[in-house]
């Protein structure tokens, strides 16, 4: 197989790869937004175009221009496209973390009781590159995050520790979001025991 070929099948590979990608997220978004619609046929339209915009932003399709517009982040084409029903938000996300604390692998391996060999000069300059964010919940759970530099020379410890703290609050998503997604179901499941009650007395 030629070099080109290759590269062809690679691309056709990534494509498919994106397209799937973004079928799935679709269908999460659009059962997701299903009940809402329900109960509000009139904001059909609006919940569409929000999921079309969250789609766009974070898997457009294969040669479309990127798109453009009037927000400069994620979360402002939310507020203004889908926000018609509870989720988690960035500042759910803040409210829960009570402290932060920031460490290099280095500080760990100096303080560490475990370890099967000797910090030498090599190690500890590359132990230094690897930073480490932990976050404390309110209810005691801890979230973690870390920032790998490649080359010495570009090493900054400060944005090590900002790309760590980034990375650490990109795991608390999904806990946050099963936990509303539960109370959410429970309140349904209520709300539908009540209304079976309330038939069954009819």
């Amino acid at each position: 197989m030629s070099p080109t070929s290759v590269a062809g099948s690679i691309a056709a590979a990534a494509s498919s790869a994106r397209n799937e990608q973004r079928e799935a997220l679709e269908f999460v978004l659009v059962q997701g937004a299903a009940g809402r619609i329900a109960e509000a046929p009139q904001a059909a339209e609006k919940i569409a175009e929000g999921i079309k915009a969250v789609l766009d932003a974070l898997h457009p399709l294969p040669g479309a221009k990127p798109a453009t517009p009037p927000y400069p982040d994620l979360e402002q084409a939310i507020q203004a496209h889908a926000d018609v029903a509870p989720r988690v938000t960035p500042a759910d996300i803040e409210a829960e973390i009570v402290s932060e604390h920031y460490f290099t692998a280095a500080n760990g391996a100096r303080e560490g009781l475990y370890g099967n060999h000797q910090i030498g000069t090599q190690s500890a300059r590359s132990l230094a590159l690897l930073t480490f964010c932990v976050l404390v919940l309110r209810n005691g759970f801890t979230g973690t995050g870390e920032s790998a530099c490649v080359s010495p020379e570009n090493f900054n410890a400060e944005i090590g520790r900002q790309v760590a703290r980034e990375n650490a609050v990109e795991k608390l998503w999904p806990l946050l979001g099963f936990r509303l997604r539960d109370r959410l179901a429970g309140a349904a499941a209520v709300a539908d025991s009540i209304r079976a009650g309330i038939a069954a007395a009819e």
